[in-house]
């Protein structure tokens, strides 16, 4: 009678795993989208814009996997193949989103921010020297020679100097939101700034001549 207690208790451990793993999953993406709610409403004072992107994906991501990880308790072992799939899906969209999900850009009259979670970077806007934007397209391809899908990426880079800079994603596969009133602020208020790649060089030279004001 003790073992086949001690049989049913781990067939009942196994069987109930998976809905523990879930309900962690679920309880984890909680508290992460808790936190930066919380860290993104420290910046509620006026003047202040901040740019971040929707939690949609990874809460219903999350949920799917719950869902799944229920319906093992429901269905035979030997047909438990059919929540792969959803399983899968549900797995690379939580992963894919939560990261971009947690970053956060914010402009307000002490500078540009970049905050993930605690770890954050802050660019004084006197500080400011060069904005500009770059474009990435990647092709996708079947057997390496035909076509299927393309996604192209886009960004702005904003520097203080040659060392410190903000990297803001405007569109990727994995990213979404509206960035253009945050990038008007930076217009306006990184007043010491040049825009644009083709002011490489009046930015080079200007560094230059930091530098060596710097040294003499």
């Amino acid at each position: 009678m003790l073992a086949f207690a001690l049989v049913g208790s781990v067939s009942l451990y196994v069987a109930s795993l998976p809905l523990a793993l879930g309900a962690a999953v679920v309880v984890l993406t909680i508290v992460l989208l808790a936190w930066n709610a919380s860290a993104i409403r420290g910046y509620t004072q006026p003047g202040a814009v901040v740019f971040s992107r929707k939690p949609w994906v990874v809460l219903v991501g999350g949920l799917v996997l719950i869902a799944c990880a229920a319906a093992t308790l429901f269905i035979a072992p030997d047909q438990s193949d059919i929540l792969l799939l959803p399983v899968i899906f549900a797995a690379l969209f939580w992963a894919g989103w939560m990261p971009s999900t947690l970053l956060f850009w914010m402009a307000d009259e002490s500078g540009l921010t970049r905050q993930w979670l605690s770890f954050k970077t802050t660019l004084p806007w006197h500080e400011i020297d060069w904005a500009y934007s770059t474009r990435k397209k990647t092709n996708y391809t079947a057997y390496g020679i035909i076509k299927v899908a393309q996604s192209t990426e886009e960004f702005i880079t904003v520097e203080a100097g040659p060392r410190r800079r903000i990297k803001i994603a405007l569109k990727a596969p994995l990213v979404g939101g509206n960035a253009m009133p945050l990038l008007a602020v930076i217009r306006q208020r990184a007043t010491y700034a040049y825009f644009g790649m083709e002011a490489a060089p009046q930015v080079r030279e200007r560094r230059f001549a930091g530098m060596q004001s710097y040294r003499g």
